[in-house]
């Protein structure tokens, strides 16, 4: 275990990983993509992310909020839930960020654990088993129930990379979606997803009936720099196998920033 300094943040993680590697040669995990969220983030946002592994994402996020803005982080794997529980604490942001060791499905009950070496934060993933057996498990809480149970406020940004179950978290938070419409950022890996019986099309088909519009950062997705191109898509899938969508609904203030940010691209 090592600890990285970064613009976002400082970073406990383990030595030869793949985020490590990402974190030390460009002072982010997808930096560009980041960037692109953070633009949309104000400071007394409600946030959770799905999917939180280390706090690369929920960390800089947190650190932008106000002492009026909070972020849940749901992270089911022990281990990395750990990590982000020290991360948490080394940039002294236990006063934004809620942890939250759970699966978010939305089938409820025991997931089991199918671990990945050197990449802690993708080709790992959860599963719910047809039958009881060996394995690390772990149990699942859908968004809308969680709310429900916390009595959240709205909900005003929600990242998710929950290697391939990203159908079944919107699905779990369909009642937050429908009321809220909160800006979304998606990570999706086609082969994930299929994994799961899943793909984009199913995504696109829940999001368009909400009213979402889509958005794709079409500069480098990983570099030592900050810059993004924002393009307007008709559809959250796209020719690659491995990609990050941005995701407005066309009621949302923030939707005028995303197209005058087109426009800049177009122009």
């Amino acid at each position: 275990m090592k600890l990285v300094s970064t613009p976002y943040g400082k970073f406990h993680c383990e030595d030869g990983d793949l985020i490590t590697g990402q974190l030390e040669e460009f002072g982010a995990h997808t930096r560009n993509e980041l960037a692109m969220l953070l633009g949309f983030v104000r400071p007394d946002d409600f946030v959770i992310d799905v999917g939180a592994h280390l706090g690369t994402f929920a960390v800089p996020i947190a650190r932008l909020l106000s002492p009026r803005g909070r972020l849940v982080a749901f992270e089911a794997n022990a281990d990395n839930f750990a990590v982000l529980s020290k991360n948490v604490a080394v940039n002294g942001l236990q006063d934004r960020i809620d942890l939250v060791n759970f699966v978010v499905a939305q089938k409820s009950g025991s997931y089991r654990y199918v671990p990945m070496a050197g990449n802690t934060g993708g080709g790992e993933y959860f599963h719910q088993p047809k039958a009881s057996g060996p394995g690390v498990q772990q149990q699942a809480v859908g968004l809308d129930q969680w709310a429900r149970q916390q009595g959240a406020r709205p909900l005003d940004v929600l990242k998710v990379d929950a290697e391939g179950m990203e159908v079944s978290v919107l699905q779990s938070g369909a009642d937050l979606l429908g009321r809220d419409h909160p800006l979304l950022y998606l990570e999706i890996n086609l082969a994930a997803l299929h994994r799961h019986g899943a793909d984009a099309d199913q995504l696109g088909e829940i999001l368009l009936r909400l009213g979402y519009r889509f958005f794709r950062n079409k500069g480098p997705r990983n570099s030592a720099h900050d810059n993004f191109r924002i393009v307007e898509t008709e559809a959250p899938g796209g020719p690659e196998v491995h990609y990050d969508v941005l995701c407005i609904h066309a009621a949302s203030l923030r939707l005028d920033q995303a197209l005058q940010q087109v426009r800049a691209v177009e122009s």
